[in-house]
Order: C-alpha cells, then structure tokens, then sequence
C-alpha cells in the first residue's frame, strides 16, 4: 500500500492525486539491476581500452600502459563483455 508523501494518508496503486491533500503522486522510477550496472561499467571498459591500444602504438610508455598491457586487456574484456551479452540475452528469453 502507497502513502502520500506530504500527508502520509494512503493511496491506490492506481491514483495519481492524493484524495487528502490534492497533491500529486510521483511515478515509481524502476532503479537498474545489478547486471544492468556491471554490463554498462564492462562496456566503458572496453571501449576506453579499444581508444588506449592504438594510443600504445605512437605515445611514449610514460603516458600510457605497455603496448602488450593494453591488448591482454582488451581481449579479456572483449571476452567478458561477449559472454556478458550472452547472458543478457537468456535471461530476457
């Protein structure tokens, strides 16, 4: 059961309005799940490592890691981020 927040009297799940106060009922905003959060930091992961490797290439090692770093990085992520979206998408099935 949903209470209004300025008047704390009790609400239908389906109203919008409080009968009380006339004050309105915020929607319920769903928060991202666990997985959600993990799959968005792996993804900002790889990519940052897709833009660091070429970088390893031409900058001086005082600026950015090894050369051999950056692609045993790249492909480990490439790995979990494929295996990731592999379960994504028997969960939603």
């Amino acid at each position: 059961m949903e209470h209004c927040r300025s008047c704390n009297s009790t609400l239908k799940p389906e109203e919008k309005e409080c009968w009380a106060c006339n004050a309105t009922v915020q929607d319920k905003v769903p928060k991202a799940s666990m997985h959600a959060r993990f799959h968005s930091v792996i993804n900002v992961l790889f990519w940052m490592f897709c833009v660091i490797t070429p970088l390893a290439l031409v900058l001086p090692n005082g600026y950015v890691p090894s050369l051999k770093i950056c692609v045993v990085g790249l492909v480990v992520l490439g790995l979990v981020r494929s295996s990731m979206q592999t379960m994504t998408d028997a969960r939603n099935k």
